[in-house]
């Protein structure tokens, strides 16, 4: 099974960059301008990491991550990438488990990490598709979700 990657980034080129540099890797991505809320994993992790900018249309990336964990997501390969960090962000972050990336960051440090997170994610492990079959509801109020996948 191919490795998934999730990313959520309004800036249309990150999503691109990241994109290119998953797919190098042989990721199955899936990338969207703004965050969305899965509503039902089935014990299942949806993908085997998941990058998000800290500034969201509505919210932080940190509030995404929590809320994701209040409804039960155990993805445990997470970053959030910020032009520039607070320390009560970056603690935040960091707190709830994710790796931190101050943009623009060197493309060795984010292939470092993956090199890394990589060598602990079980070829046989399964993911779930809900996200595929079921309509995903926004984590802002826009009400926009558009797939980017390049």
């Amino acid at each position: 099974m191919k490795l998934r990657a999730f990313i959520f980034d309004a800036d249309s080129t990150v999503r691109q960059l990241l994109t290119a540099i998953f797919k190098r890797r042989g990721y199955d991505v899936h990338a969207y301008s703004h965050a969305f809320a899965c509503q039902d994993c089935r014990g299942l992790n949806c993908a085997d990491l998941i990058i998000c900018d800290l500034v969201l249309r509505y919210g932080s990336g940190v509030d995404f991550i929590m809320a994701q964990r209040e409804i039960g997501c155990k993805n445990s390969n997470l970053a959030l990438t910020a032009g520039s960090w607070h320390e009560p962000d970056r603690d935040a972050a960091r707190q709830i488990g994710c790796q931190t990336f101050t943009k623009p960051f060197p493309i060795s440090e984010l292939e470092n990490w993956l090199d890394e997170v990589e060598k602990n994610i079980d070829p046989a492990r399964e993911l779930s598709d809900y996200f595929q079959t079921h309509t995903a509801v926004p984590a802002d109020p826009s009400g926009e979700m558009r797939a980017e996948e390049g």
